[in-house]
């Protein structure tokens, strides 16, 4: 693997040379799938950057299940949270794949964001983004039925989804379909809600399954059902 910040999104605005200093600065650690980078409510305040691999941010409920917030991969980083208030992690996450990380500890990367402009800025822009996407996730919540959750969140899917139609065909495939489960962590929801939502949209020709994926066929029937309010 190698050690580099090249990827990182907010080190974009930075030379090779600069990069390469702070690369200096770092640990580098290798986290193999399913193992834990953090764990809510520890202590410590690294900063960590994604060089290569993905993980999985997740809380649990006082129930003790399982919440996802998001997969994160290459060129992001987390825990600046708790480097810049020094309070306990807010969240877990784990490591998706076989996950190289560079590590800053807060007194570090608190350094970089006096001495790079550009960083501080790109850290206020991601911590922008979050916070409007949590807003738009607690309304989401609060005023959405599951099926429609189920509906918004294979949207958030279709966005990155490679395999689009062209001309007259109009469907996507994710490929791998989404695990019900995880689908389920997501919106905060059982997988049994998942899959009755799953059925209704079979049944009304919205989705399908094939091999190795799902087809979505009528997006603008999800999109319907995505923005209805109930």
């Amino acid at each position: 693997m190698n050690r580099t910040l090249e990827a990182i999104e907010i080190f974009s605005g930075l030379s090779a040379e600069e990069k390469a200093r702070i690369a200096a600065l770092c640990q580098w650690r290798v986290f193999e799938k399913d193992q834990y980078i953090l764990d809510k409510d520890d202590q410590e305040t690294d900063v960590y950057f994604i060089a290569e691999g993905s993980v999985r941010i997740l809380n649990y409920s006082l129930a003790g299940r399982e919440v996802s917030y998001a997969d994160i991969g290459a060129g992001a980083c987390f825990g600046e949270l708790a480097a810049l208030d020094k309070q306990p992690r807010s969240a877990a996450v784990i490591a998706k794949i076989t996950t190289q990380v560079a590590v800053l500890s807060a007194a570090q990367f608190e350094g970089i964001l006096r001495a790079y402009p550009s960083i501080a800025m790109a850290l206020l822009k991601k911590l922008a983004s979050f916070l409007r996407f949590a807003s738009l996730r607690i309304f989401e919540m609060s005023t959405q039925q599951s099926q429609n959750r189920v509906a918004i969140e294979l949207l958030r899917l279709m966005e990155t989804a490679g395999d689009k139609g062209h001309g007259d065909d109009v469907s996507v495939i994710l490929s791998p379909a989404p695990k019900q489960m995880e689908l389920a962590n997501r919106i905060g929801t059982t997988r049994e809600t998942v899959a009755r939502a799953f059925r209704k949209l079979t049944e009304e020709a919205i989705v399908v399954r094939i091999p190795g994926g799902l087809k979505i066929l009528d997006p603008d029937a999800l999109h319907a059902l995505a923005e209805t309010i109930e």
